[in-house]
């Protein structure tokens, strides 16, 4: 099963978080002492706090522990231009140490945003992440559902309180692999 986090969301699964488009915005994934991950799409600076203090419950009422930290976005849009917290901020606000890693679609000069994922291999091992540039994926509106990455069509949905406020689907040609943690954009940090 995958989870798909749109703004302001937060979730978690056992294998995949993917975050459909990542403009300004911040996809923040922690890996957790069993492997799952407890993901949130970060917007503004006003939903912060808000959204780390979610991911805290969320990852405590697991009680394995955080491993890693995995934080994608156009870092320049997301910090620099609008304010965000960068890897350091999010860390602190979540009481996470240890492995850490940037990475920076900016690198890929994005017009129109990036699809990001990231995949869980398990406690201790490095999680597989992926990508593609929003303005080379397809939408549609059909309502085929499927799960996991698998090529297909995936309805998503974005919810804010009970109001529905999108509804679209995700038309994936084939799983996301322009980048990947062997390219460039990955910055490895050690967060203390």
């Amino acid at each position: 099963m995958a989870i798909y986090l749109d703004e302001d969301m937060v979730g978690t699964d056992a294998n995949m978080t993917a975050f459909p488009h990542l403009l300004l915005c911040m996809g923040v994934v922690v890996v957790l002492g069993d492997g799952s991950l407890v993901g949130a799409h970060f917007t503004t600076s006003a939903t912060e706090k808000a959204l780390l203090h979610m991911m805290s419950q969320k990852i405590s009422s697991n009680g394995s522990g955080m491993r890693q930290l995995y934080c994608m976005a156009d870092m320049n849009e997301h910090v620099t231009r609008h304010g965000g917290m960068d890897i350091t901020g999010k860390a602190k606000g979540l009481g996470f140490s240890g492995e850490g890693y940037v990475i920076d679609f900016g690198v890929l000069n994005p017009t129109d945003g990036t699809y990001g994922q990231l995949t869980s291999n398990g406690a201790g091992q490095r999680a597989t992440v992926r990508c593609k540039l929003n303005q080379k994926m397809t939408y549609t509106n059909s309502a085929t559902m499927t799960s996991g990455p698998s090529v297909g069509k995936v309805k998503l949905s974005s919810v804010r309180g009970n109001k529905m406020i999108a509804s679209h689907a995700l038309k994936i040609a084939a799983a996301p692999t322009e980048g990947s943690l062997n390219t460039p954009f990955l910055k490895p940090v050690t967060l203390a």
